[in-house]
Protein backbone atom coordinates (compact mmCIF):
# COMPACT_ATOMS: atom_id res chain seq x y z
CA UNK A 1 0.00 0.00 0.00
CA UNK A 2 1.19 3.23 -1.13
CA UNK A 3 2.13 5.74 1.80
CA UNK A 4 -1.09 7.00 3.56
CA UNK A 5 -2.90 3.84 2.83
CA UNK A 6 -4.68 1.28 5.17
CA UNK A 7 -5.95 -1.85 3.72
CA UNK A 8 -6.65 -3.00 -0.13
CA UNK A 9 -9.25 -5.14 -1.41
CA UNK A 10 -9.87 -7.07 -4.84
CA UNK A 11 -12.39 -5.51 -7.76
CA UNK A 12 -13.68 -6.17 -11.02
CA UNK A 13 -15.17 -4.31 -13.72
CA UNK A 14 -16.30 -6.03 -17.10
CA UNK A 15 -13.60 -4.35 -18.70
CA UNK A 16 -10.75 -3.89 -15.98
CA UNK A 17 -9.40 -5.94 -13.03
CA UNK A 18 -6.77 -3.97 -11.07
CA UNK A 19 -5.92 -2.79 -7.47
CA UNK A 20 -8.30 -0.64 -5.87
CA UNK A 21 -6.31 0.77 -2.55
CA UNK A 22 -8.69 1.63 0.45
CA UNK A 23 -9.25 4.40 1.34
CA UNK A 24 -10.49 4.88 -2.49
CA UNK A 25 -9.22 7.85 -4.37
CA UNK A 26 -10.89 10.15 -6.80
CA UNK A 27 -9.30 11.67 -9.36
CA UNK A 28 -10.31 15.20 -11.30
CA UNK A 29 -10.78 17.10 -14.24
CA UNK A 30 -8.29 18.39 -17.01
CA UNK A 31 -7.49 21.84 -14.99
CA UNK A 32 -8.16 22.39 -11.59
CA UNK A 33 -9.59 26.02 -12.65
CA UNK A 34 -12.52 24.11 -14.55
CA UNK A 35 -15.81 22.18 -12.91
CA UNK A 36 -16.26 18.42 -13.57
CA UNK A 37 -18.93 17.51 -15.88
CA UNK A 38 -21.18 15.68 -14.25
CA UNK A 39 -19.89 12.05 -14.37
CA UNK A 40 -21.30 8.66 -15.77
CA UNK A 41 -21.39 6.27 -13.03
CA UNK A 42 -19.32 2.74 -13.49
CA UNK A 43 -20.35 -0.03 -11.63
CA UNK A 44 -17.62 -2.62 -9.52
CA UNK A 45 -17.84 -5.87 -8.61
CA UNK A 46 -16.66 -7.07 -4.54
CA UNK A 47 -14.73 -10.00 -4.82
CA UNK A 48 -14.21 -11.93 -1.61
CA UNK A 49 -12.76 -14.75 -3.23
CA UNK A 50 -10.87 -16.51 -0.73
CA UNK A 51 -10.05 -15.07 2.81
CA UNK A 52 -6.71 -14.49 3.61
CA UNK A 53 -7.23 -12.35 6.67
CA UNK A 54 -3.82 -10.06 5.52
CA UNK A 55 -3.85 -6.65 4.08
CA UNK A 56 -2.39 -6.56 0.23
CA UNK A 57 -0.04 -3.96 -1.24
CA UNK A 58 0.23 -4.42 -4.82
CA UNK A 59 -1.45 -6.30 -7.36
CA UNK A 60 -0.01 -6.54 -10.75
CA UNK A 61 -2.57 -7.60 -13.96
CA UNK A 62 -0.77 -9.95 -16.63
CA UNK A 63 -3.95 -10.39 -18.78
CA UNK A 64 -7.36 -9.84 -18.11
CA UNK A 65 -7.87 -12.50 -16.18
CA UNK A 66 -4.31 -13.60 -14.79
CA UNK A 67 -3.19 -11.11 -11.65
CA UNK A 68 -0.40 -11.84 -8.82
CA UNK A 69 -1.30 -9.80 -5.67
CA UNK A 70 1.27 -9.37 -2.33
CA UNK A 71 0.87 -8.11 1.21
CA UNK A 72 1.75 -8.80 4.89
CA UNK A 73 3.22 -11.95 6.35
CA UNK A 74 4.65 -12.94 2.91
CA UNK A 75 1.34 -13.74 0.95
CA UNK A 76 0.97 -13.89 -2.20
CA UNK A 77 -1.80 -14.28 -4.30
CA UNK A 78 -2.50 -15.96 -7.81
CA UNK A 79 -5.63 -15.96 -9.96
CA UNK A 80 -6.43 -16.86 -13.38
CA UNK A 81 -9.94 -16.60 -13.60
CA UNK A 82 -10.23 -12.82 -12.96
CA UNK A 83 -10.36 -13.02 -9.32
CA UNK A 84 -12.78 -15.35 -9.17
CA UNK A 85 -10.70 -17.81 -7.47
CA UNK A 86 -7.12 -17.19 -5.83
CA UNK A 87 -4.16 -19.59 -5.03
CA UNK A 88 -2.64 -18.13 -1.72
CA UNK A 89 0.81 -18.92 -0.79
CA UNK A 90 2.54 -17.50 2.25
CA UNK A 91 6.39 -17.24 2.32
CA UNK A 92 7.89 -17.56 6.10
CA UNK A 93 10.55 -14.62 6.26
CA UNK A 94 12.91 -13.53 9.15
CA UNK A 95 13.90 -15.78 12.35
CA UNK A 96 12.00 -17.46 14.61
CA UNK A 97 9.16 -18.00 12.03
CA UNK A 98 8.02 -14.59 11.51
CA UNK A 99 6.85 -13.11 8.33
CA UNK A 100 7.31 -9.55 6.98
CA UNK A 101 5.35 -7.77 4.00
CA UNK A 102 6.14 -7.96 0.55
CA UNK A 103 5.47 -4.42 -0.34
CA UNK A 104 5.59 -4.66 -4.42
CA UNK A 105 5.63 -6.88 -7.46
CA UNK A 106 6.89 -6.95 -10.74
CA UNK A 107 6.20 -9.26 -13.86
CA UNK A 108 7.52 -9.29 -16.92
CA UNK A 109 5.50 -11.70 -18.55
CA UNK A 110 3.00 -14.62 -17.30
CA UNK A 111 6.42 -16.73 -16.26
CA UNK A 112 8.77 -14.27 -15.07
CA UNK A 113 8.07 -11.93 -12.21
CA UNK A 114 9.87 -10.56 -8.71
CA UNK A 115 8.08 -9.40 -5.45
CA UNK A 116 9.91 -7.25 -2.73
CA UNK A 117 9.58 -5.82 0.42
CA UNK A 118 11.95 -7.38 3.62
CA UNK A 119 12.64 -10.17 1.19
CA UNK A 120 13.85 -9.85 -2.65
CA UNK A 121 11.97 -13.21 -4.88
CA UNK A 122 11.84 -14.01 -8.02
CA UNK A 123 10.03 -16.72 -10.05
CA UNK A 124 10.76 -17.99 -14.05
CA UNK A 125 8.10 -20.43 -14.13
CA UNK A 126 4.73 -18.67 -13.49
CA UNK A 127 4.93 -18.70 -9.82
CA UNK A 128 5.51 -22.38 -9.20
CA UNK A 129 8.42 -21.99 -7.23
CA UNK A 130 10.39 -18.68 -6.19
CA UNK A 131 13.82 -17.97 -5.63
CA UNK A 132 15.78 -15.98 -3.16
CA UNK A 133 17.51 -12.97 -4.69
CA UNK A 134 20.89 -12.26 -3.93
CA UNK A 135 20.45 -8.79 -2.28
CA UNK A 136 18.02 -8.39 1.15
CA UNK A 137 18.06 -4.74 2.14
CA UNK A 138 16.41 -3.54 5.22
CA UNK A 139 13.30 -3.05 2.70
CA UNK A 140 12.53 -2.26 -0.55
CA UNK A 141 9.25 -0.71 -1.13
CA UNK A 142 8.85 -0.61 -5.22
CA UNK A 143 10.43 -2.79 -7.87
CA UNK A 144 10.22 -2.20 -11.75
CA UNK A 145 11.59 -4.53 -14.76
CA UNK A 146 12.00 -3.25 -18.36
CA UNK A 147 12.52 -6.78 -19.42
CA UNK A 148 14.03 -10.15 -17.72
CA UNK A 149 17.44 -8.92 -17.37
CA UNK A 150 16.75 -5.10 -16.48
CA UNK A 151 15.46 -3.78 -13.26
CA UNK A 152 15.20 -1.80 -10.59
CA UNK A 153 14.25 -1.38 -7.09
CA UNK A 154 14.07 1.20 -4.57
CA UNK A 155 13.81 1.88 -0.67
CA UNK A 156 13.97 4.14 2.66
CA UNK A 157 17.28 6.01 3.14
CA UNK A 158 17.99 6.17 -0.62
CA UNK A 159 17.81 2.73 -1.62
CA UNK A 160 18.46 2.37 -4.88
CA UNK A 161 19.87 -0.63 -6.77
CA UNK A 162 19.60 -2.29 -10.15
CA UNK A 163 19.87 -5.74 -11.91
CA UNK A 164 21.36 -6.55 -15.48
CA UNK A 165 20.99 -10.33 -15.00
CA UNK A 166 17.37 -10.72 -13.78
CA UNK A 167 17.99 -10.24 -9.99
CA UNK A 168 21.00 -12.37 -9.87
CA UNK A 169 23.07 -9.90 -8.26
CA UNK A 170 22.27 -6.28 -7.60
CA UNK A 171 23.91 -2.74 -7.51
CA UNK A 172 23.37 0.25 -5.25
CA UNK A 173 23.23 3.12 -6.84
CA UNK A 174 23.86 6.87 -5.77
CA UNK A 175 20.83 9.26 -6.43
CA UNK A 176 23.33 11.94 -5.70
CA UNK A 177 20.99 13.59 -3.25
CA UNK A 178 22.80 13.84 0.33
CA UNK A 179 19.64 14.07 2.02
CA UNK A 180 17.92 10.87 3.46
CA UNK A 181 15.40 10.37 1.07
CA UNK A 182 12.52 7.39 1.27
CA UNK A 183 12.25 6.09 -2.62
CA UNK A 184 8.83 4.74 -2.77
CA UNK A 185 7.42 4.94 -6.39
CA UNK A 186 9.49 4.11 -9.39
CA UNK A 187 8.98 4.08 -13.11
CA UNK A 188 10.97 2.87 -16.43
CA UNK A 189 9.85 2.88 -20.22
CA UNK A 190 13.44 1.32 -20.99
CA UNK A 191 16.63 0.31 -19.75
CA UNK A 192 17.71 3.82 -19.90
CA UNK A 193 14.95 6.44 -18.99
CA UNK A 194 13.25 5.82 -15.38
CA UNK A 195 12.02 8.24 -12.97
CA UNK A 196 11.63 7.31 -8.97
CA UNK A 197 10.04 9.56 -6.63
CA UNK A 198 10.29 10.03 -2.69
CA UNK A 199 10.09 12.24 0.29
CA UNK A 200 13.25 13.29 2.83
CA UNK A 201 13.11 11.31 5.96
CA UNK A 202 14.08 14.57 8.10
CA UNK A 203 12.58 17.17 6.44
CA UNK A 204 9.57 15.96 5.43
CA UNK A 205 8.48 18.95 3.64
CA UNK A 206 10.75 18.66 0.81
CA UNK A 207 9.82 15.75 -2.27
CA UNK A 208 11.60 14.73 -5.11
CA UNK A 209 11.48 13.38 -8.24
CA UNK A 210 14.64 11.77 -9.51
CA UNK A 211 15.48 11.13 -13.44
CA UNK A 212 18.02 8.71 -14.93
CA UNK A 213 18.59 9.01 -19.30
CA UNK A 214 21.75 6.35 -18.56
CA UNK A 215 20.05 3.64 -16.53
CA UNK A 216 21.03 4.69 -13.26
CA UNK A 217 24.81 5.85 -13.78
CA UNK A 218 23.33 9.64 -13.31
CA UNK A 219 20.41 11.38 -11.81
CA UNK A 220 18.49 14.44 -11.80
CA UNK A 221 17.13 15.74 -8.72
CA UNK A 222 13.53 18.19 -9.37
CA UNK A 223 11.93 19.33 -6.30
CA UNK A 224 8.19 18.97 -5.93
CA UNK A 225 5.16 20.44 -3.94
CA UNK A 226 3.35 16.92 -3.34
CA UNK A 227 4.99 13.56 -2.55
CA UNK A 228 4.87 11.36 -5.85
CA UNK A 229 2.82 8.09 -4.23
CA UNK A 230 2.88 6.59 -7.78
CA UNK A 231 4.73 7.73 -10.96
CA UNK A 232 3.72 6.08 -14.90
CA UNK A 233 5.28 7.29 -18.07
CA UNK A 234 4.62 6.60 -21.83
CA UNK A 235 8.06 7.38 -22.95
CA UNK A 236 10.90 10.05 -22.32
CA UNK A 237 8.95 12.90 -22.04
CA UNK A 238 4.88 12.33 -21.50
CA UNK A 239 4.00 11.02 -18.00
CA UNK A 240 1.47 10.60 -14.77
CA UNK A 241 1.89 10.86 -11.07
CA UNK A 242 -0.50 10.52 -8.41
CA UNK A 243 0.39 12.57 -5.10
CA UNK A 244 -2.44 12.50 -1.93
CA UNK A 245 -3.75 16.00 -3.30
CA UNK A 246 -3.63 15.87 -6.93
CA UNK A 247 -3.19 13.64 -10.32
CA UNK A 248 -0.42 15.44 -12.33
CA UNK A 249 0.15 15.38 -16.42
CA UNK A 250 4.12 16.37 -17.52
CA UNK A 251 5.12 16.60 -21.44
CA UNK A 252 8.84 17.32 -20.41
CA UNK A 253 9.96 14.26 -18.82
CA UNK A 254 8.92 15.29 -15.24
CA UNK A 255 10.68 18.63 -15.41
CA UNK A 256 6.94 20.66 -14.83
CA UNK A 257 3.30 18.70 -13.99
CA UNK A 258 -0.20 20.25 -14.66
CA UNK A 259 -2.29 19.50 -11.73
CA UNK A 260 -6.01 18.64 -11.03
CA UNK A 261 -7.34 17.78 -7.77
CA UNK A 262 -10.83 17.94 -6.03
CA UNK A 263 -10.94 19.55 -2.72
CA UNK A 264 -11.13 17.19 0.15
CA UNK A 265 -9.88 14.22 -2.12
CA UNK A 266 -7.13 12.61 -1.11
CA UNK A 267 -5.42 10.03 -3.91
CA UNK A 268 -3.56 6.92 -3.73
CA UNK A 269 -2.69 5.39 -7.22
CA UNK A 270 -3.61 5.75 -10.84
CA UNK A 271 -2.89 3.30 -13.91
CA UNK A 272 -3.43 3.97 -17.53
CA UNK A 273 -3.59 1.47 -19.98
CA UNK A 274 -2.19 3.65 -22.79
CA UNK A 275 -2.03 7.15 -23.69
CA UNK A 276 -6.09 7.32 -23.91
CA UNK A 277 -7.25 4.85 -20.92
CA UNK A 278 -6.60 5.64 -17.16
CA UNK A 279 -7.94 4.98 -13.72
CA UNK A 280 -7.26 6.89 -10.53
CA UNK A 281 -8.42 5.98 -7.22
CA UNK A 282 -8.72 7.43 -3.63
CA UNK A 283 -11.13 8.84 -0.90
CA UNK A 284 -12.91 11.46 0.57
CA UNK A 285 -13.93 11.10 3.88
CA UNK A 286 -15.66 7.59 4.51
CA UNK A 287 -16.11 7.72 0.67
CA UNK A 288 -14.76 5.35 -1.50
CA UNK A 289 -14.41 6.31 -5.31
CA UNK A 290 -12.19 5.88 -8.36
CA UNK A 291 -11.98 7.91 -11.76
CA UNK A 292 -11.32 6.99 -15.55
CA UNK A 293 -10.38 8.45 -18.29
CA UNK A 294 -11.02 7.50 -22.23
CA UNK A 295 -9.40 10.58 -23.45
CA UNK A 296 -6.02 11.56 -21.80
CA UNK A 297 -7.34 13.36 -18.95
CA UNK A 298 -9.53 15.51 -21.00
CA UNK A 299 -12.78 14.32 -19.21
CA UNK A 300 -13.16 11.78 -16.05
CA UNK A 301 -16.13 9.38 -15.11
CA UNK A 302 -16.06 8.55 -11.18
CA UNK A 303 -16.85 4.72 -10.93
CA UNK A 304 -18.22 4.14 -7.26
CA UNK A 305 -17.96 0.99 -5.28
CA UNK A 306 -21.08 -0.31 -3.73
CA UNK A 307 -19.29 -2.62 -1.12
CA UNK A 308 -15.74 -1.57 -0.05
CA UNK A 309 -14.13 -3.97 2.90
CA UNK A 310 -11.18 -5.28 3.11
CA UNK A 311 -9.90 -8.83 1.29
CA UNK A 312 -10.25 -11.49 4.34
Amino acid sequence: VRPGSTMEVIMRTPRFAGRITVPFLVCCSASSSHAVPAPAQVSWEHLVPEPTGKTLHDVKMISPTEAWACGDRGTLMHTADGGRSWEILTFPQGGGGSSYPFNALHFVDAQRGWVVGFDTRRTSDGGQTWEWCNYNPTVMNDVFFVDALNGFACGPHRDFVSTTDGGSSWTQQNLGDDIETNLHALHFVDASNGWVSGQDIFLGTSKHLFRTSDGGSSWTATDIEDEFLAVQFFDASEGWAVSPPAVHHSFDGGLSWDSSSFEGIRFEDLFFLDRLRGWAVGASGDADFGVRTSDGGQTWSVMTADRIASLR
